[in-house]
């Protein structure tokens, strides 16, 4: 029951209510953690599950702790305004996080496993090192994963971003918007790491647009030498 003891759960545990609510069980185990009906959830436990934490529908506002990885759809809301949030596991999906996110590792995956989307850090975003944004590409003039952060974009030590092309093989040559933000820029292109299969990124700081873009150009790989006889 809510306001009861620990949770293992091993299977699935849905949150279906359209009010606010609080919870405070700790919940470990291997199943996934669903909120939807729209409503808030205030989750002031310690959830140290293996399987995601799914924001389907409504808001889940954190005064807790999540080690869990946690995937947020576009019509779902992570608040993490309240705490000092360190991400170091999966954050995914195509809807919005409230607060500062300051991660320390683990990744960032706008979007889902077929479909692109957009990722939306409210109240910005710090990448303190090791922490891997992965993102899929189409077409420089398709649809493609994007994070925006509005506000401060702060980036330390050496941080990955792992490029793929929806559907496999090579990304198609041109330049593709990564990660757009309003505020101010701290550290820059040298921060990150370009992981893409079969060709060449080079980051670019596109400070024309509105807001500014951190943005990779795609270009073949340069052929090795060959020898002449």
């Amino acid at each position: 029951t809510l306001l009861g003891g620990a949770v293992v759960n091993s299977a699935a545990l849905i949150f279906n209510r359209p009010d606010s609510y609080t919870v405070t069980n700790n919940i470990s185990g291997s199943g996934t953690v669903t909120i939807q009906g729209g409503g808030t959830n205030t989750y002031t436990g310690n959830n140290t599950s293996s399987g995601t934490t799914i924001i389907s529908n409504g808001d889940l506002v954190l005064t807790g702790n999540m080690s869990c990885p946690i995937s947020v759809a576009g019509t779902g809301t992570f608040d993490v305004s309240q705490i000092s949030f360190n991400l170091n596991q999966a954050l995914s999906g195509s809807g919005t996080v409230t607060g500062l996110v300051t991660a320390v590792g683990g990744s960032i995956n706008p979007g889902g496993t077929s479909a692109a989307g957009t990722l939306t850090f409210l109240g910005g975003l710090t990448e303190s090192g090791n922490v891997n944004n992965q993102l899929a590409l189409s077409t420089p003039a398709g649809t493609n994963d994007f994070i925006t952060v509005v506000g401060n974009l702060t980036l330390t030590g050496t941080n990955i971003i792992t490029l793929s092309h929806f559907g496999g093989g090579a990304i198609p040559s041109g330049t593709y918007p990564l990660i757009g933000y309003s505020g101010a820029l701290s550290g820059g292109t040298t921060n990150f790491t370009v992981l893409a299969v079969g060709v060449t990124g080079t980051l670019t700081n596109i400070t024309t647009t509105t807001p500014p873009e951190i943005a990779v150009i795609i270009s073949p790989t340069a052929r090795g030498a060959t020898n002449l006889t």
